[in-house]
């Protein structure tokens, strides 16, 4: 196995050259922090906004789609998107995914054509997708009310204090 030591993708077949950034491939990677760092991809290359996904298991899978054609892949939660992964186990906002942009248009095609064979699914696949975004929705609900209700019941409380 080969690796891009500018790039950190691996690569599988015999080739010598890397075919994203023409670097000459070495068989390991420098440091342990060189490998933790797999996904992160080039520090200097600029990252373009991919996709919104629903939480960390869709986001994993599509990483995992787009590692395996040698697209590295970095996760951002929106707003306190990471806390209330921790805290409830799942992000309320999804998870946004970034690729390099030089390599945008090859994972766009690649998750396009992965969407077209989804839409290939019988009705009962469909039913779980529609019940997976009806959660979504709930979570967010129940989330914005664990927030607004007690900050009203306080604010009504001043209120009554003040009078």
């Amino acid at each position: 196995m080969a690796w891009c030591p500018k790039c950190k993708i691996e690569f599988r077949d015999d080739s010598d050259i890397c075919s994203y950034c023409k670097a000459k491939l070495v068989s390991e990677l420098k440091s342990d922090t060189d490998k933790r760092n797999l996904n992160k991809g080039n520090s200097d290359e600029k990252n373009t906004f991919l996709m919104n996904v629903l939480d960390d298991i869709e986001a994993g899978a599509i990483e995992s789609l787009l590692n395996s054609y040698g697209i590295p892949t970095l996760r951002k939660y929106k707003s306190t998107g990471e806390y209330t992964n921790i805290y409830m186990g799942r992000s309320v906002s999804g998870v946004d995914l970034y690729v390099p942009l030089k390599l945008y248009e090859e994972a766009k095609i690649i998750i396009t054509k992965e969407k077209e064979d989804i839409s290939d699914l019988d009705d009962d696949d469909c039913e779980y997708y529609k019940q997976q975004k009806r959660k979504r929705s709930i979570m967010r609900l129940c989330f914005i009310s664990l927030l607004l209700i007690p900050t009203i019941i306080i604010l009504v409380t001043i209120v009554k204090q003040l009078l």
